[in-house]
């Protein structure tokens, strides 16, 4: 008797406290689609730049590092378990390994703001990864890469037919300013959106997208979005039941649509009915000045690769250090994220980017893998994908909504 009234007693504090936990949880869950709209759709940087509001992204930054101590310290069981260890543990090498090139570096102003600029990077992956985990069963984040990318599909497009942000003509980009950013993020946020569309609209969906990313006339681009879906398609994801033929028919077209653009099979066609749309820029890059990869951008690219290969043939093991690649004559990286890795850290420096990769590819589901080959493939085509907080908040929203039931963080078990 004793016992019952000391329960009853103490069922109004519990269920307060539940009631606190639910609204905990449910603000969180409103900060973590606000925050991940907010950088996924590069908007933080777009008010920035058009001096709507005159806070520098640094700021949102150290905003976002700060909000995700603080879900950290709140709720440390609840958030660490959902990241795996795995990610943890790379995410602390890579922090020791940026302070050890930095030694290796002509300590160089260039060297000192690519240290910044890397231990920013994994604070910045870190918060996300703490922000995604918020959500309980990942529905809520794809609905939230669903959101962000159906702006960019409508901003992108706009400005195409309307120029309004990109600053060159003929080519699209959107709120991301920059057409190359602009095709990788639809391009990679394609396949983490698709979860959240009904199956029988997931094909449209992917052709919409497609059409955007065609607009930004981003060579690079079109590859990472026939890589996607050749991997959605050949993974069920668009298709259920139909595996193979999926991937068959509808990669055999993505990959064959991407080929008649690089080869200027497709310029007719587009300059027949957008001719009044496009740039000398977007016309060379459709072959219409006779093959796509013969302008001034595909010539500078292979002169800084080639230059990129000597510079790493020379220190191969451990790099010249941190901002060596801005210390060239050239005063250009290389456009590659393994060969920018490579030239700056090594052989040392390559294996532990590359360890990033892998340790998402075992970390996640098919799905997942799908995301990870479209962020694979887009490191051979830029040399500043982990400077890119829009990027890097989709590869933490990838670890958290795809990531394998066995791998969870097993220590906080």
């Amino acid at each position: 008797m004793h016992a019952s009234r000391f329960s009853d007693s103490n069922r109004p504090s519990d269920l307060s406290a539940f009631q606190a936990q639910k609204h905990e949880l449910f603000l969180f869950r409103w900060i973590m689609v606000i925050t991940v709209v907010f950088y996924s759709t590069a908007t933080f940087d777009y008010l920035f730049r058009s001096k709507i509001i005159p806070v520098p992204p640094v700021q949102f930054y150290y905003a976002t590092i700060a909000l995700a101590a603080i879900i950290v310290l709140l709720r440390p069981t609840q958030t660490l378990r959902k990241i795996p260890a795995v990610i943890i543990a790379w995410l602390w090498v890579f922090f020791c390994y940026l302070a050890l090139a930095y030694f290796n570096s002509l300590q160089s102003a260039n060297s000192l703001q690519a240290l910044i600029f890397g231990w920013q990077a994994t604070a910045l992956l870190a918060s996300f990864l703490v922000i995604a985990s918020v959500d309980q069963d990942g529905k809520l984040l794809e609905k939230s890469i669903l959101l962000a990318i159906s702006a960019a599909i409508a901003f992108t497009i706009y400005d195409f037919f309307s120029p309004t942000f990109s600053p060159l003509a003929g080519r699209a980009a959107g709120f991301y300013v920059n057409p190359n950013r602009a095709g990788s993020l639809i391009s990679l946020a394609m396949v983490v959106a698709c979860g959240a569309i009904p199956r029988k609209m997931r094909l449209a969906f992917c052709v919409l997208a497609g059409a955007a990313v065609l607009v930004t006339f981003s060579r690079s681009s079109w590859i990472l979005w026939a890589t996607g879906v050749v991997g959605l398609a050949g993974t069920g994801v668009l298709i259920r039941n139909l595996k193979f033929t999926a991937a068959l028919a509808i990669g055999s077209l993505a990959i064959g649509i991407v080929l008649a653009l690089l080869t200027g099979g497709a310029f007719e066609l587009i300059n027949e009915n957008f001719g009044s749309f496009l740039s000398d820029d977007s016309v060379s890059r459709i072959g219409g000045t006779g093959t796509a990869f013969g302008d001034a951008s595909a010539r500078s690219r292979l002169d800084l690769m080639w230059s990129g290969l000597e510079t790493f043939a020379a220190s191969p093991w451990v790099g010249v250090g941190l901002g060596g690649t801005e210390d060239w004559v050239a005063d250009k990286r290389p456009h590659n994220m393994y060969l920018l890795i490579a030239i700056e850290g090594g052989i040392v420096g390559l294996a532990i980017y590359l360890g990033l990769v892998f340790a998402i590819w075992l970390s996640v589901n098919p799905t997942g893998k799908v995301a990870v080959m479209v962020f694979a493939v887009s490191g051979f085509f830029s040399h500043n994908l982990l400077e890119q907080p829009e990027i890097l908040c989709l590869v933490a929203v990838v670890i958290i909504v795809y990531r394998k039931s066995q791998m969870t963080n097993q220590f906080l078990s």
